[in-house]
């Protein structure tokens, strides 16, 4: 007889923390030297890792019933390749120092969205763009539960991993907004399919992840900001729409997304 395996609860869980690209970060990544011009260390490493371009098409409901929880639902497009659906659920964090757990295949996103809009959706019929329903990876049969594209967002997008293990990114919108993120990524595990011991090992695990992030960033104070504001590519995208297009209807409708995506009412 073979032993039996022991159920697995298993989550991506990843970390990250936005910063306002300044000039000496971009001296050294572009450079790729690891001495600065003031002839002190700059990085233990850095490791260019290309530059690609992104289109981020995200979708909610008419009631942002996702939004409103700290979940993101995109299908992004990298360069010219085949799309992808992804799925970022807030575990904690602000919006600029936020820690996700990432969903990944077709069944974890098809029951997470399923759970979450199945009282906000009664009733609706509104159809998702059903070119944007499948492609070679995955698919999901959204029509039912009332989901529109909200935004698009079309990005440059450079990376580099820095002293080995720390993944920054540096996106520079076409709408004229620059951003960038450090991130961490661990996979969490635990036996059993007790939800809430593995919900306490995904924060434990968060928690660290974030520390080794600001221990970082503190350690280079000299390329990042301190007390740093930045604003990410969402707010950013969301108040320049509100700049640019004048409609009451319009506005209203972008500063509920706002106050969704970010947690703060414009002016508050």
């Amino acid at each position: 007889m073979h032993p039996t395996r022991a159920l697995l609860l298993r989550s991506v869980l990843e970390v990250e923390r936005k910063f306002t690209p300044t000039q000496p970060l971009r001296s050294a990544l572009d450079s790729q030297s690891l001495i600065s011009d003031r002839m002190h260390l700059t990085f233990a490493s850095i490791e260019y890792k290309g530059r690609s371009r992104l289109l981020d098409k995200y979708y909610d409901t008419p009631h942002s019933s996702l939004s409103r929880q700290g979940i993101w639902l995109r299908y992004r497009v990298p360069g010219f390749g085949p799309g992808r659906w992804e799925c970022k659920v807030r575990q904690g964090g602000s919006y600029a120092k936020a820690k996700f757990e990432e969903l990944q295949t077709k069944s974890e996103i098809e029951k997470l969205l399923k759970e979450v809009v199945a009282v906000d959706c009664s009733g609706y019929e509104q159809k998702l763009d059903k070119e944007m329903l499948r492609d070679e990876d995955t698919s999901l049969n959204l029509c039912p539960l009332g989901f529109k594209e909200t935004m698009t967002i079309d990005c440059s997008r450079q990376s580099w991993i820095l002293d080995n293990e720390f993944n920054l990114v540096i996106d520079l919108c076409t709408f004229g907004h620059q951003v960038g993120e450090v991130e961490l990524t661990t996979v969490v595990e635990t036996e059993g399919n007790d939800s809430a011991e593995h919900a306490e090992a995904r924060k434990q695990a968060a928690q660290h992840l974030d520390r080794r992030i600001m221990a970082f960033m503190e350690k280079h104070q000299w390329a990042f900001v301190k007390d740093d504001e930045p604003v990410g590519k969402l707010s950013a995208y969301l108040k320049w729409m509100e700049d640019n297009y004048v409609s009451p209807m319009l506005e209203y409708s972008m500063r509920q997304q706002l106050i969704c995506a970010t947690g703060l009412r414009p002016g508050g």
